[in-house]
């Protein structure tokens, strides 16, 4: 944190997260390689005893990665895999009042 006015502070952060490719088996007999992915998250906000504002995105690079197979009764059809995602980039505002 470092000082911005008065009362307020502000603050910066960032995170990343890296995963490593991994192979998924929950099809049988085949396996479907699951590609390394990396997650980046920013944060910048100002703060006080009482209030803080805060804007943030995640996955700021908007990845896409499969995190596992969806074990649907439904058939997968060729080309189009059945899998679960992550969250696409997200960008929001947080807002916290103290009392």
């Amino acid at each position: 944190m470092f000082p911005l006015s008065g009362d307020w502070e502000g603050l910066l952060r960032a995170d990343a997260n890296y995963y490593g490719e991994s192979l998924s088996t929950n099809k049988g007999n085949t396996s479907r390689v699951r590609d390394d992915w990396t997650a980046v998250n920013l944060r910048a906000g100002m703060l006080t005893e009482k209030y803080e504002l805060v804007l943030y995105i995640d996955n700021a690079t908007d990845e896409r990665a499969n995190l596992s197979d969806n074990r649907s009764i439904a058939a997968e059809v060729p080309g189009r895999p059945r899998v679960v995602t992550n969250r696409p980039r997200t960008i929001g505002l947080e807002a916290r009042l103290r009392f």
